[in-house]
């Protein structure tokens, strides 16, 4: 070329820009500049997101002065704030954003996607407040960050009020505004409202259809996003590659396997399977449904394998239970030469946790310290959780106190979890406390954590404060919440409370059935239960494997033989449910006290090696129960005490036995006992006191409300001053006064005064 004017190197500069050169392009401005070409706006309109792209502060910082110094500072200030918030210098976009944002609004907008991009998002919200209290106009790329700030830290309460400003400034109609509303309200964990704002949605595009389905996708409800995806396709809409992200995963969540390979012949068709973030998906669905074989061919067909392809695979076989065939895939990681990610790291803790391995726990720790992942939140709060599973309670509280990461709402959630898994509730409703100290702002995962605290430790107290503040934070009418809040009641022995926040959830799921028949049969009543359970049948609901356990408890508690017999014979027949270890146990239970022991052999006899030794101990237990050992104990003791004598030797034993003299020896009625095993069938060596006078078994066992205690005690005992009678409970085998002291009914198993 003779003579190269502006006009050819700006062509340049763009077109090497515009096609990933970002180096190139700078290299060439470079050579332009010294070249003595007058240098224009359109060369640095060009040249500043290819300079975003290289990532290097020092150029960011040279192509700054050289604007200045031409004197367009004003003009590219959005490029320059997007410029150094690619390259993560906030502080400099800051600086620039202080110029300009009282001439320049749509730098507002700016700012908030750079605080975005870096993770920011409490300074997103406070920039949207600034907006408010300046009287500046959002644009829409100021509403659409600000919407996803909320959605991320999960306050609820600053998306309606955004909402409300969208709506104010007529912006409902801008699709891109609908969606993030749509998001948002999903991941604050109201699918309703996100729901119905996708039905008023008009012109729907394939963002709004691919956000709605990772909506539902992501509360679980892996059916409604499937239907959704099908009412896509049915209209013509063309899925994306963020459809398919969000609906394999579906899939996966319910192991639609058939449905998932049908899926990935579409992808096939539409080229989209080559795509990097589709065929990971296809490899975890597979994965996650079991199906390893065409899962490791489409791995093997990548063209490159990164580390987020060895994670789906990896986490698909943590998720089967096989955690070491997971680890296999994570040293073969390594021998590839793939550098791990944090999502890597993630699913090896994932992994110890699941076969509680804390040594290896610790090791991987060791690895996230070594590589600078220790302060991404999401490591710290997989390293939490891994060491409250891994029994190291004490590992996870260090970590959480020594704060190498900023602590949220999630991190204290992880921490509550971890305090009620080792059945610390005091602790977990302490942390719950502490959290609303530092100004944290609860969730709906807090206060099921909260509801799980008070059920586990019977404070009442705790639980209403709990319901109180989920009525000021609009939680109530999330299923969860509503699940837990029976539960909590129910296990504090307020079984009409119970009922009532049963009543009150608007959309429920199976778990709220399954929590209301455990209630009930937790509380004694097997009619109730039966008539829940015979009216889940009538309205055809998915009856599950707890949804049987509860009923037969149930029927285990209120010696209903025949009803225990007829729902178990149902759920192996006509639910094609196989039963499991719990449901033997029940069934064994149920007609080894009805004194049928030729049918518990039998059923004893049905069971594999495994279920054998599990139930051995309640078989046992359950005719030596009723082959009047509890009785024949009683009165040899009384016998014995008759006779002067200070001490009588009990064979054979069971469990109901020693409950039994524990709530003596509480009560003061005997002195020590001690279990000796003689290598037959146990026997237990009893230190009389001279205070016993009677004792007896109560057969058969009486159902006893909390408000009919007073009438047994009248019946049983010579007078109200002395003597005790033995209930056994939900929470246990425990005398009239501590079952009323805790609100809870049971079966009269006997008495001593």
């Amino acid at each position: 070329m003779p003579e190269r004017d502006v006009v050819t190197w700006n062509i340049m500069v763009s077109g090497l820009a515009q096609n990933g050169c970002s180096g190139e392009a700078f290299g060439l401005f470079r050579d332009m500049h010294l070249s003595c070409v007058e240098i224009d706006h359109v060369s640095l309109y060009n040249l500043i997101p290819a300079v975003s792209k290289i990532g290097d502060n020092g150029v960011c910082r040279c192509l700054h002065g050289f604007v200045i110094k031409k004197g367009f500072a004003f003009v590219f200030s959005n490029g320059l704030i997007d410029m150094y918030c690619k390259c993560a210098d906030l502080f400099a976009a800051e600086c620039v954003f202080e110029e300009v944002w009282r001439t320049d609004e749509s730098s507002w907008g700016t700012m908030m996607v750079a605080y975005a991009y870096n993770g920011s998002f409490e300074e997103v919200l406070n920039l949207f407040d600034l907006m408010r209290n300046y009287d500046v106009r959002m644009n829409k790329v100021a509403v659409v960050s600000a919407l996803q700030a909320a959605a991320y830290v999960g306050d609820l309460e600053k998306g309606i009020t955004i909402h409300e400003y969208v709506v104010q400034q007529g912006m409902m109609s801008d699709v891109s505004v609908a969606t993030s509303l749509i998001s948002m309200y999903a991941k604050c964990g109201e699918l309703e409202i996100a729901e119905q704002l996708f039905v008023d949605t008009k012109d729907r595009d394939v963002v709004s259809w691919s956000a709605m389905i990772a909506s539902f996708e992501q509360a679980g409800q892996h059916d409604d996003a499937l239907a959704l995806f099908r009412d896509m396709m049915r209209i013509h809409v063309k899925p994306n590659v963020v459809t398919f992200t969000s609906v394999l995963p579906a899939c996966a969540g319910i192991h639609a396997s058939r449905l998932g390979k049908s899926i990935h012949c579409y992808a096939i068709k539409a080229y989209i399977d080559s795509e990097l973030a589709t065929a990971t998906a296809i490899i975890s669905m597979y994965a996650k449904c079991g199906l390893f074989t065409p899962a490791l061919r489409a791995f093997e067909r990548l063209p490159i394998k990164d580390a987020v392809a060895f994670n789906a695979l990896a986490q698909g076989y943590t998720q089967m239970g096989d955690s070491a065939k997971a680890f296999d895939v994570y040293n073969n990681m390594k021998l590839h030469g793939v550098c791990p990610d944090s999502g890597t790291m993630v699913g090896m803790l994932q992994t110890c946790a699941l076969c509680s391995d804390y040594d290896r726990g610790s090791c991987v720790y060791g690895q996230i310290v070594k590589q600078g992942f220790d302060s991404e939140c999401h490591v710290a709060h997989a390293l939490i959780d891994m060491f409250t599973k891994c029994d190291g309670l004490a590992a996870a509280k260090s970590l959480f106190d020594k704060c190498g990461f900023e602590k949220s709402t999630v991190s204290w959630n992880i921490m509550m979890n971890g305090y009620l898994l080792h059945g610390q509730a005091e602790e977990a409703i302490a942390a719950f406390c502490q959290m609303k100290v530092e100004n944290f702002q609860p969730n709906t995962v807090t206060f099921v954590n909260l509801l799980h605290a008070a059920a586990q430790s019977e404070a009442l107290r705790v639980g209403k404060l709990g319901q109180a503040n989920l009525i000021r934070f609009g939680f109530c009418s999330h299923t969860p919440i509503g699940n837990s809040l029976v539960d909590m009641y129910a296990k504090c022995g307020m079984l009409e409370y119970s009922e009532r926040c049963f009543k009150e959830i608007i959309n429920k799921d199976m778990v709220s059935w399954n929590t209301m028949l455990s209630a009930y049969a937790a509380h004694g009543l097997a009619s109730r239960a039966i008539s829940l359970f015979l009216f889940m049948q009538e309205n055809k609901l998915k009856l599950d494997s707890v949804s049987f356990l509860s009923v037969l408890s149930a029927c285990r508690n209120a010696g209903l033989v025949e009803e225990g017999k007829k729902i178990f014979k149902e759920m192996e027949e006509r639910h094609k449910i196989e039963a499991e270890v719990e449901h033997y146990a029940c069934m064994v239970d149920l007609l080894g006290k009805a004194g049928l022991f030729d049918e518990a052999v039998e059923m004893f006899s049905k069971t594999t090696l495994l279920l054998f030794v599990l139930l051995s101990h309640n078989f046992c237990e359950a005719i030596m129960v009723m082959a009047s050992v509890l009785n024949n104990s009683l009165a040899s003791m009384c016998h014995a005490e008759k006779n002067g004598k200070r001490q009588v030797i009990l064979r054979p034993t069971s469990k109901v036995i020693t409950k039994f003299l524990t709530v003596m020896q509480k009560n003061g009625y005997i002195a020590e006992f001690e279990y000796v095993d003689d290598h037959r069938s146990g026997k237990i060596v009893v230190e009389l006191n001279g205070r016993l006078n009677k004792c007896g078994v109560i057969s058969p066992r009486f159902d006893v409300g909390v408000k009919e205690i007073e009438g047994w005690t009248a019946k049983l005992l010579p007078s109200r001053q002395f003597g005790h009678i033995v209930l056994s409970t939900s929470g246990g085998i425990m005398d009239h006064e501590e079952a009323r002291r805790k609100n809870v009914g049971g079966k009269v198993l006997g008495f001593f005064y």
